[in-house]
């Protein structure tokens, strides 16, 4: 996530953005296994985890709107939050409404 963080945080170098991507995907194919284990040592209840909100907003960013979509839905398969009022339902209604300005299709 340490990775994801910094590499996220630079996003602008094209080189960053796309270490940020594969480290996200390699985070997110792996919490399956990590989440148990995370769930118990934290009480029952998974810290926030930002490589989800990270990577939702880097595939919006580069147009990948369906895959940013499913990054935030997994995220709630996990009952995790983003820290943000509305949470990951949320953060998919704005990647939608950016998806919608993008392609002019709702």
């Amino acid at each position: 996530m340490g990775i994801v963080n910094e590499t996220y945080r630079q996003r602008q170098d094209p080189t960053l953005a796309a270490k940020c991507a594969e480290v996200s995907e390699l985070h997110l194919k792996e919490f399956s296994r990590i989440a148990p284990a995370l769930r118990r040592e934290m009480g029952g209840v998974l810290p926030r985890v930002t490589t989800f909100q990270h990577y939702a907003t880097l595939l919006a960013d580069e147009g990948a709107f369906d895959q940013a979509i499913a990054v935030c839905k997994l995220a709630i398969e996990y009952d995790l939050h983003d820290n943000t009022k509305s949470g990951f339902l949320g953060r998919i209604e704005r990647i939608r409404k950016k998806q919608t300005k993008a392609t002019g299709v709702s």
